[in-house]
Protein backbone atom coordinates (compact mmCIF):
# COMPACT_ATOMS: atom_id res chain seq x y z
CA UNK A 1 0.00 0.00 0.00
CA UNK A 2 1.09 3.21 -0.71
CA UNK A 3 2.25 5.71 1.92
CA UNK A 4 0.85 8.85 2.31
CA UNK A 5 3.14 11.19 1.49
CA UNK A 6 3.24 9.27 -2.10
CA UNK A 7 -0.08 9.92 -2.52
CA UNK A 8 -0.06 14.05 -2.07
CA UNK A 9 3.11 13.50 -4.01
CA UNK A 10 0.85 12.07 -6.62
CA UNK A 11 -2.12 14.10 -6.42
CA UNK A 12 0.67 17.69 -6.56
CA UNK A 13 1.78 16.10 -9.46
CA UNK A 14 -1.22 16.08 -11.04
CA UNK A 15 -1.96 19.71 -10.04
CA UNK A 16 1.04 20.94 -11.57
CA UNK A 17 0.58 19.24 -14.95
CA UNK A 18 -3.03 20.92 -15.38
CA UNK A 19 -1.85 23.68 -13.86
CA UNK A 20 0.64 23.67 -17.09
CA UNK A 21 -1.64 22.71 -19.28
CA UNK A 22 -3.52 25.43 -18.83
CA UNK A 23 -0.69 28.27 -18.94
CA UNK A 24 0.87 26.66 -22.34
CA UNK A 25 -1.68 24.98 -23.65
CA UNK A 26 -0.42 21.55 -24.15
CA UNK A 27 -1.23 19.30 -27.11
CA UNK A 28 -3.11 16.12 -26.34
CA UNK A 29 -0.88 14.38 -29.12
CA UNK A 30 2.73 15.75 -26.97
CA UNK A 31 3.94 12.78 -25.10
CA UNK A 32 3.46 12.79 -21.74
CA UNK A 33 6.25 14.68 -20.02
CA UNK A 34 8.20 13.53 -16.77
CA UNK A 35 8.37 15.24 -13.25
CA UNK A 36 11.29 17.21 -13.63
CA UNK A 37 10.13 18.58 -17.00
CA UNK A 38 6.62 19.42 -15.48
CA UNK A 39 8.05 21.17 -12.41
CA UNK A 40 10.20 22.86 -14.79
CA UNK A 41 8.42 23.98 -16.89
CA UNK A 42 5.49 24.79 -14.11
CA UNK A 43 7.98 26.52 -12.15
CA UNK A 44 8.84 29.24 -15.46
CA UNK A 45 5.43 29.54 -16.21
CA UNK A 46 4.92 30.70 -12.82
CA UNK A 47 7.89 32.80 -12.96
CA UNK A 48 6.02 34.40 -16.29
CA UNK A 49 2.74 35.10 -14.39
CA UNK A 50 4.41 36.81 -11.63
CA UNK A 51 6.44 38.79 -14.13
CA UNK A 52 3.09 39.85 -15.50
CA UNK A 53 1.10 40.48 -12.43
CA UNK A 54 3.95 42.65 -11.35
CA UNK A 55 3.86 44.61 -14.48
CA UNK A 56 0.45 44.61 -14.00
CA UNK A 57 0.69 46.10 -10.79
CA UNK A 58 3.44 48.26 -11.50
CA UNK A 59 1.27 50.10 -14.25
CA UNK A 60 -1.78 50.12 -12.30
CA UNK A 61 0.53 52.43 -9.33
CA UNK A 62 1.61 54.55 -12.31
CA UNK A 63 -1.83 55.36 -12.88
CA UNK A 64 -2.65 56.17 -9.35
CA UNK A 65 0.38 57.88 -9.24
CA UNK A 66 -0.99 60.14 -12.28
CA UNK A 67 -4.70 60.24 -10.81
CA UNK A 68 -3.14 61.74 -7.58
CA UNK A 69 -1.22 63.90 -9.44
CA UNK A 70 -4.32 65.98 -11.62
CA UNK A 71 -6.21 66.03 -8.19
CA UNK A 72 -3.69 67.69 -6.21
CA UNK A 73 -3.35 69.88 -9.29
CA UNK A 74 -6.95 70.42 -9.86
CA UNK A 75 -6.98 71.65 -5.86
CA UNK A 76 -3.58 74.12 -6.51
CA UNK A 77 -5.17 76.02 -9.07
CA UNK A 78 -3.35 79.46 -9.81
CA UNK A 79 -5.12 82.74 -8.66
CA UNK A 80 -7.35 83.94 -10.82
CA UNK A 81 -6.48 86.87 -12.46
CA UNK A 82 -9.06 90.12 -12.22
CA UNK A 83 -9.65 93.05 -14.73
CA UNK A 84 -11.84 94.49 -12.35
CA UNK A 85 -10.79 97.79 -10.65
CA UNK A 86 -9.89 97.80 -6.46
CA UNK A 87 -12.57 97.81 -3.67
CA UNK A 88 -10.65 101.04 -2.52
CA UNK A 89 -7.75 103.64 -3.21
CA UNK A 90 -6.94 103.73 0.81
CA UNK A 91 -3.81 102.50 1.67
CA UNK A 92 -3.76 99.98 4.98
CA UNK A 93 -2.83 102.78 7.20
CA UNK A 94 -5.37 104.85 6.13
CA UNK A 95 -8.24 102.32 6.37
CA UNK A 96 -6.98 101.86 9.97
CA UNK A 97 -7.29 105.50 10.53
CA UNK A 98 -10.60 106.08 9.37
CA UNK A 99 -11.57 102.97 10.89
CA UNK A 100 -10.37 104.42 14.55
CA UNK A 101 -12.21 107.91 13.67
CA UNK A 102 -15.40 106.42 12.97
CA UNK A 103 -15.11 103.93 16.34
CA UNK A 104 -14.04 107.22 18.34
CA UNK A 105 -17.42 108.97 16.89
CA UNK A 106 -19.72 105.60 17.52
CA UNK A 107 -18.33 105.73 21.39
CA UNK A 108 -20.44 109.09 21.59
CA UNK A 109 -23.77 107.05 21.68
CA UNK A 110 -23.50 104.96 24.76
CA UNK A 111 -21.32 107.23 26.64
CA UNK A 112 -24.19 109.76 26.56
CA UNK A 113 -26.51 107.59 27.57
CA UNK A 114 -24.70 106.16 30.34
CA UNK A 115 -22.86 108.75 31.97
CA UNK A 116 -25.89 110.50 32.52
CA UNK A 117 -26.93 108.07 35.20
CA UNK A 118 -25.19 109.50 38.42
CA UNK A 119 -26.91 113.10 37.70
CA UNK A 120 -30.59 111.92 38.32
CA UNK A 121 -30.82 112.58 41.80
CA UNK A 122 -29.07 115.93 41.41
CA UNK A 123 -31.18 117.18 38.18
CA UNK A 124 -34.60 115.85 39.81
CA UNK A 125 -34.15 118.23 43.13
CA UNK A 126 -33.18 121.10 40.79
CA UNK A 127 -36.01 120.88 38.41
CA UNK A 128 -38.03 120.06 41.05
CA UNK A 129 -39.84 117.21 39.66
CA UNK A 130 -40.38 113.62 40.57
CA UNK A 131 -37.89 110.32 40.33
CA UNK A 132 -40.26 108.96 37.32
CA UNK A 133 -40.64 112.08 35.40
CA UNK A 134 -36.87 112.13 35.45
CA UNK A 135 -36.46 108.90 34.65
CA UNK A 136 -38.88 109.75 31.25
CA UNK A 137 -35.89 111.61 29.89
CA UNK A 138 -34.09 108.09 30.06
CA UNK A 139 -36.85 106.20 28.14
CA UNK A 140 -37.28 109.15 25.53
CA UNK A 141 -33.62 108.83 24.84
CA UNK A 142 -33.71 105.32 24.38
CA UNK A 143 -36.62 105.32 22.05
CA UNK A 144 -35.04 107.97 19.67
CA UNK A 145 -31.63 106.08 20.07
CA UNK A 146 -33.43 103.28 18.14
CA UNK A 147 -35.12 105.14 15.89
CA UNK A 148 -32.43 107.71 14.71
CA UNK A 149 -30.33 105.11 12.60
CA UNK A 150 -33.13 104.65 10.55
CA UNK A 151 -32.70 107.93 9.50
CA UNK A 152 -29.13 108.30 8.92
CA UNK A 153 -28.69 105.21 6.38
CA UNK A 154 -31.14 106.52 4.41
CA UNK A 155 -29.54 110.02 4.22
CA UNK A 156 -25.38 108.43 4.37
CA UNK A 157 -26.83 106.63 1.18
CA UNK A 158 -28.26 109.49 -0.45
CA UNK A 159 -25.70 112.45 1.01
CA UNK A 160 -22.77 110.49 0.91
CA UNK A 161 -21.19 109.59 4.63
CA UNK A 162 -19.42 113.00 5.54
CA UNK A 163 -22.60 114.89 5.53
CA UNK A 164 -24.44 112.57 7.44
CA UNK A 165 -22.06 112.75 10.18
CA UNK A 166 -21.51 116.66 9.65
CA UNK A 167 -25.50 116.72 10.41
CA UNK A 168 -25.37 114.32 13.36
CA UNK A 169 -22.61 115.75 15.14
CA UNK A 170 -24.01 119.61 15.05
CA UNK A 171 -26.99 118.34 16.61
CA UNK A 172 -25.52 116.33 19.18
CA UNK A 173 -22.99 119.10 19.91
CA UNK A 174 -26.24 121.62 19.91
CA UNK A 175 -28.17 119.60 22.43
CA UNK A 176 -24.93 118.80 24.52
CA UNK A 177 -24.68 122.85 24.73
CA UNK A 178 -28.76 123.41 25.77
CA UNK A 179 -28.56 120.63 28.02
CA UNK A 180 -25.88 122.27 30.12
CA UNK A 181 -27.60 125.84 29.81
CA UNK A 182 -31.32 124.86 30.76
CA UNK A 183 -33.18 125.25 33.96
CA UNK A 184 -36.68 123.64 33.34
CA UNK A 185 -37.89 119.80 33.07
CA UNK A 186 -39.35 120.86 29.50
CA UNK A 187 -36.54 121.76 27.83
CA UNK A 188 -34.41 118.78 29.11
CA UNK A 189 -36.72 116.43 27.55
CA UNK A 190 -36.61 117.71 24.43
CA UNK A 191 -33.01 118.33 24.56
CA UNK A 192 -32.45 114.82 25.55
CA UNK A 193 -34.32 113.26 22.52
CA UNK A 194 -32.09 115.46 20.34
CA UNK A 195 -29.08 114.49 22.04
CA UNK A 196 -30.05 111.11 21.11
CA UNK A 197 -31.11 111.36 17.36
CA UNK A 198 -27.46 113.40 17.03
CA UNK A 199 -25.24 110.38 18.66
CA UNK A 200 -27.16 107.45 17.94
CA UNK A 201 -26.43 107.53 13.89
CA UNK A 202 -22.59 106.83 14.13
CA UNK A 203 -22.63 103.36 15.04
CA UNK A 204 -25.09 102.94 11.90
CA UNK A 205 -22.44 105.43 9.55
CA UNK A 206 -19.29 103.65 11.12
CA UNK A 207 -20.45 100.29 9.76
CA UNK A 208 -21.10 101.81 6.43
CA UNK A 209 -18.11 103.61 6.62
CA UNK A 210 -16.09 99.95 7.09
CA UNK A 211 -18.48 98.39 4.13
CA UNK A 212 -17.19 101.38 2.10
CA UNK A 213 -13.38 100.70 2.36
CA UNK A 214 -13.38 96.64 3.28
CA UNK A 215 -14.49 94.07 1.21
CA UNK A 216 -16.92 91.58 2.90
CA UNK A 217 -14.34 89.20 3.12
CA UNK A 218 -12.14 92.01 5.18
CA UNK A 219 -15.43 93.73 6.60
CA UNK A 220 -15.08 91.27 9.48
CA UNK A 221 -11.56 91.56 10.64
CA UNK A 222 -11.88 95.62 10.48
CA UNK A 223 -15.12 95.70 12.77
CA UNK A 224 -14.24 92.56 14.99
Amino acid sequence: MASENDIASDENFEAKVGALQGAVALNSTDPEPTRKEVEEKYEKASYIQGSESSSIRDELQEQRAHRDDDRHRDLELPPVQSNRPPHTVFTSRQKQFIVFMVAWGGFFSPLTANIYFPALPTLARDLNVSESQINLTLTSYMIFQGLAPTIYGDLSDMAGRRPAYIVGFIIYIGACIGIALQNSFAALFVLRCLQACGSSGTIALASGVVADIATSSERGSWMG
